[in-house]
């Protein structure tokens, strides 16, 4: 072999090489042997394989200086130029142009010669301009010159493109992201379709613009798309050297929608985005995104988070905020110095400093808590009472309805109030007073301003709403001592029996609220309530049962709510529960409607009323208020998410168990929100959305080990895991999830699931084989095989036992009298079982199924041995056709029988066995089998005849 095959086959061999720089390296080490041997054509060759190789890396501005070489050696000597290399330089002409542009130390004005020269070579060699235009609207657009970019994207869409033109899936691309910064989402999504549904692809698509539909998706309030493909994009482009602009949309996404965890968690999984090499314009938007990202938690008060940077160290987002600033705004002004204008700073702080506002968009993914509710400044009072007035009667109508509102209704009325040097009279006075307490400076800190209310209260004649303040502080025992809530709330009980008999209704409401705090004290210390404080509290629901006044309603529905906890079977509770909601739903009470819903929904879904819960879990969600405590919220979403999954409507359940992920999240409920993300998972994956379940179950398995007593749920995700990457066409990750799964439930782990086992051994043979290992798939599947005999269930390990002897045909030394043996065995004993007519009827269909599948296979497994073969195919057929005719199995194993006869060359038997399967279908139902037998029978004559 000469020096220049040897050179050759090295190139060869390289080029066969992961991109990455070990390939990078390979070729500068490469092109300076074939420089020292002198082949000029092999030369050129290695400069292209460099440049492309360049142009995927993490700095593709490298490729200038190749590429300078190697247009060069163009230019002076062509003969080294043969018309597959030639053509191979004008492809890669015409996106080196955007790697100029990219560079801010290449002069405007050479990138303007090459736009030129671009131009001519194409036309020169009748090639289509679609290209040229391309980068003519690239360069116009990186230097703000509008008029010139809309020139050449109108050139664009009016030029055919040809072979020498980017793929249609990148043209697409490009002019979606036309649309989209002309600031049209509609329009840039309308042109992504094609992308976006699969139907275009190429290298780097649907990568590009799945990242750019994120934020257009999130704007146009399609949130679940932009979950979507979020979800799906990252999970393509992640750890790619090539994508960190895709990656930096992905982070920007997150930053800008909520989920600030998200956007931490890919730079620490991208360390090639901080890479000192990455190329300029891709650190640009980096730069861009941190700090959009750190903005956003400085706005939340996070400023101390650690953030993922540079330097492979941690940052604060303050101070990395500060370093990315100062980074982005000296490269774009690199920029702005070579182009002799102020465009690229002004774009990029555009970029960095968005005033665009996007809503949440919940991931179903670990999110950083609720930032601190801002309270507005208030405004100046208006001059004059008429404001006051309007503002009394606002907060008298809010206190009569005990609307959500209330509290900062009669704050409203004290502002006013103190700045026009208003008196109010004692009533309005206490509850300015009352509503003004702060709940959070503590119980002492309040003392005084409930001595305050209580002594307006009692001076403007109102005793019942002073004795409901006592009551109402003397509740925060409840919280903090509920043993010591008895002792408080007894001289209260005396004053409330008193007022009673001066004012029935006040004393009435007074003695409620007290007997239910002694309700909520005794079930605080894990005790049911006694037989005597159940009989007072009916006592006091009877006694305000003639009130429309608000809070007797209110109360009734807490007593109500109350007396059903007394209840502990099922059927009993269910039906107490049901009272008490059916109460508050007729009194248009939302925060009793709310609290009701949480139980009786479990409730219902425990009982198997699948379709009731998930009706009353929307409409507790409906009733919430927007202060609403997240947990309970999180825990109404799961119900429905359970009950909704049962009712098979995965759709639904989708939704729930997302936004019930989200309230976890919001709570600091770790474990729940693992409860949430596996529903959310298992959602996906029956709608086989099988890279987002992939995502969601990965989060999953991090949050469940914090709730012992869902463990069981490790298993399941495990699984789900193992069948959606075998759907992904990963198998190596999925057999790993699988044996994890087999590997808790062997060491205990209880499943409710009984046949989780066996269905995850077949599962693991199925991944061994996907792996090249058919030995352990063959362990596998007869590990299923002894799961499903133990459950009593022959029609599964049917299908094992069948994969077993696949299996082992593909080992080393395959035995093929021994797998036959085992096809008939298994086909023995499921005829038994079907013929045994002691067996359920359901039972012995299924073991009629799997025999004719076993006889089918095993006639094709000994094709090799005809008649042995077509006799078994035979057989099959005519179990299928005995009794219930199973025109699909009979059709399949007519096929197998057809095949059979052709290899013996009988188009005689052939046709008589086509006739007799085709005279039991019907010519309607069955039009697309008939037209399958014609079709075979017709292949076969002309096999035979030929």
């Amino acid at each position: 072999m000469t020096d220049t095959e040897t050179l050759r086959r090295r190139l060869h061999d390289i080029h066969a090489q992961l991109r990455g720089e070990p390939r990078l390296a390979a070729l500068e080490a490469h092109l300076e042997a074939v420089d020292a041997h002198g082949d000029r054509p092999l030369v050129n060759e290695t400069l292209v394989e460099l440049v492309k190789s360049y142009e995927t890396s993490q700095d593709s501005t490298r490729l200038l200086v190749p590429f300078a070489r190697l247009s060069h050696e163009y230019d002076t000597a062509p003969e080294h130029f043969d018309e597959v290399l030639v053509r191979r330089l004008y492809w890669i002409s015409k996106w080196v142009i955007g790697q100029m542009i990219d560079h801010p130390d290449v002069p405007l004005a050479t990138i303007e010669e090459w736009v030129e020269r671009l131009h001519a070579r194409y036309a020169e060699a009748g090639y289509s301009l679609h290209p040229v235009h391309e980068a003519e609207h690239s360069l116009a657009e990186h230097i703000g010159d509008d008029a010139r970019a809309a020139e050449a994207a109108e050139a664009m869409r009016s030029t055919e493109p040809d072979d020498m033109s980017n793929c249609e899936a990148c043209r697409c691309s490009k002019l979606g992201w036309i649309a989209l910064d002309d600031g049209d989402d509609a329009g840039a999504l309308a042109i992504w379709e094609p992308i976006l549904n699969g139907g275009l692809r190429c290298q780097s698509q649907p990568h590009g613009a799945l990242s750019g539909s994120l934020l257009a998706l999130a704007a146009l309030g399609e949130l679940d798309q932009a979950r979507t493909n979020h979800l799906y994009g990252y999970r393509i482009s992640r750890g790619k050297d090539d994508m960190a602009s895709i990656l930096a949309l992905h982070v920007r996404f997150c930053a800008l929608t909520g989920n600030e965890a998200r956007a931490l968690e890919i730079l620490a999984a991208e360390p090639g985005l901080f890479a000192p090499g990455i190329a300029p314009r891709n650190r640009l938007k980096v730069l861009e995104t941190l700090q959009i990202l750190c903005a956003a938690l400085l706005s939340r008060g996070l400023g101390a988070t650690a953030v993922p940077g540079p330097e492979r160290r941690e940052w604060t987002a303050e101070k990395l905020h500060d370093w990315a600033d100062a980074e982005r705004c000296a490269l774009a002004e690199a920029y702005d110095q070579r182009n002799g204008n102020e465009v690229q700073s002004r774009q990029s702080q555009e970029r960095a400093v968005p005033t665009r506002t996007y809503p949440h968009v919940p991931l179903g993914l670990r999110r950083l808590p609720e930032p601190e509710r801002i309270v507005a400044a208030e405004s100046e009072p208006a001059e004059g009472t008429e404001s006051l007035d309007a503002a009394l009667v606002a907060a008298r109508e809010s206190s009569r309805e005990l609307k959500d509102d209330r509290d900062a209704r009669w704050r409203e009325v004290g502002r006013l109030a103190a700045a026009l040097g208003a008196d109010l009279d004692a009533e309005d006075a206490a509850e300015v007073v009352y509503f003004g307490i702060d709940p959070s400076a503590g119980r002492e800190a309040a003392q005084a301003s409930v001595d305050r209310a209580v002594a307006l209260f009692t001076e403007a004649g109102k005793p019942g709403r002073a004795l409901q303040v006592r009551a109402w502080y003397a509740a925060w025992l409840i919280e903090t001592d509920p043993g010591a809530y008895a002792a408080a709330a007894a001289p209260l009980l005396e004053a409330a029996e008193a007022l009673a008999a001066e004012d029935a209704e006040a004393g009435a409401l007074s003695l409620a609220s007290l007997r239910i705090g002694l309700a909520h004290s005794e079930i605080a210390q894990d005790r049911v309530p006694d037989s005597t404080l159940v009989e007072s509290l009916r006592e006091s629901a009877a006694a305000l049962a003639q009130s429309e006044d608000r809070r007797a309603l209110m109360n009734r529905a807490q007593i109500l709510s109350i007396l059903a906890n007394t209840v502990t079977e099922l059927d009993t509770r269910i039906a107490a529960f049901q009272e008490s909601y059916d109460f508050a739903v007729a009194s248009g009470l939302d925060v009793e409607v709310f609290t009701t819903a949480g139980v009786l929904s479990s409730l219902l879904s425990w009982a198997g009323r699948h379709a009731e819960g998930l009706e009353v879990a929307g409409a507790g969600l409906a009733a919430r208020w927007p202060d609403c405590p997240p947990f309970p919220v999180a825990a109404l979403h799961l119900t429905a998410a359970e009950c909704a999954l049962h009712l098979g409507e995965p759709g639904t359940a989708e939704q729930h168990a997302l936004w019930a992920a989200d309230f976890y999240d919001r709570a600091g409920e770790q474990g729940c929100a693992g409860v949430a993300r596996h529903l959310l998972g298992k959602t996906l994956s029956i709608q086989e959305r099988f890279d987002e379940a992939i995502v969601i179950l990965e989060a999953a398995l991090e949050d469940l080990p914090a709730i012992p007593e869902e463990s069981w749920r490790l298993v399941d995700a495990r699984v789900l895991l193992a069948e959606a990457g075998e759907r992904c066409r990963d198998n190596a990750a999925a057999l790993g999830h699988v044996l994890e799964a087999l590997r808790l439930l062997d060491e205990g782990q209880a499943h409710p699931d009984r046949a989780i086992h066996a269905r995850a051994s077949h599962l693991a043979g199925e991944l061994h084989m996907g792996t090249d290992d058919p030995a352990a798939a063959v362990a596998a599947f007869r590990r299923a095989e002894a799961d499903w005999r133990e459950l009593g269930g022959l029609p599964q390990a049917a299908n094992s036992i069948r994969a077993a002897v696949w299996a082992g045909v593909e080992t080393a030394e395959p035995d093929l009298d021994a797998a036959s043996a085992a096809m008939s065995a298994l086909a023995e004993e499921l005829r038994a079982e079907w013929r045994a007519e002691s067996e359920y009827e359901g039972y012995r269909h299924a073991c009629r199924i799997e025999l004719i599948k076993t006889l089918t296979q095993h006639a094709h497994l000994i094709r090799q041995r005809t008649a042995e073969a077509l006799a078994i195919a035979l057989d099959a057929l005519t179990v299928s056709e005995e009794g219930e005719h199973l025109a699909e199995f009979a059709v399949q194993a007519a096929h197998r029988a057809l095949n059979l006869h052709g290899d013996n060359g009988d188009l005689d038997a052939a046709e008589a066995l086509a006739l007799r399967v085709t005279e039991r279908l019907d010519p309607n139902e069955h039009a697309h089998m008939i037209a399958e037998i014609s079709r075979h029978l017709t292949h076969l004559r002309q096999h035979i005849d030929a």
